[in-house]
């Protein structure tokens, strides 16, 4: 995504977004953070969006995405999460990954970025003090909904 002057944008989007591994599983390894980081900013630009910051815990991931004003949050997302499920699976034949299905999103004020870049690239060390999130809520909930699929 090409970069414009600032004072001539009319649409600046930025949206943290947040998604979790299917059964909130702890398959993201801090080892593979900085391969994860460079694949996300090569396929954030693909998918129309240029990624701010990222951040992962054990089970989750958080991005922090500027998205281009032809682009959905919800088309960013998919390629995302395809893109990262794929190379998941081929560095890790072993095993099956997949992301759960939905995500948290939120807009942000593009003008006071600073606080949200430094949360989200500090998610090992959030995780480890014991609190709870909004977005954590509604990952719980698609779990869940995930969990009783599988019953059936």
């Amino acid at each position: 995504m090409k970069r414009s002057d600032p004072s001539r944008r009319v649409h600046d989007l930025v949206v943290h977004i947040v998604w979790a591994v299917r059964h909130r599983l702890p398959l993201l390894d801090e080892a593979e953070d900085t391969a994860r980081s460079e694949f996300f900013k090569h396929r954030s630009f693909d998918a129309g969006a240029e990624l701010l910051a990222i951040g992962c815990a054990n089970d989750h991931v958080h991005v922090l995405v500027r998205i281009a004003a032809t682009h959905r949050v919800a088309d960013v997302v998919k390629r995302l999460k395809g893109a990262s499920s794929r190379a998941e699976n081929l560095t890790h034949p072993d095993r099956r990954f997949e992301w759960q299905e939905g995500y948290w999103c939120q807009s942000c004020d593009p003008h006071s970025l600073d606080g949200v870049i430094q949360y989200v690239r500090n998610q090992r060390a959030h995780h480890h003090a014991p609190t709870r999130e909004p977005w954590e809520e509604t990952l719980d909930a698609t779990t869940a909904r995930d969990a009783s699929d599988n019953d059936g």
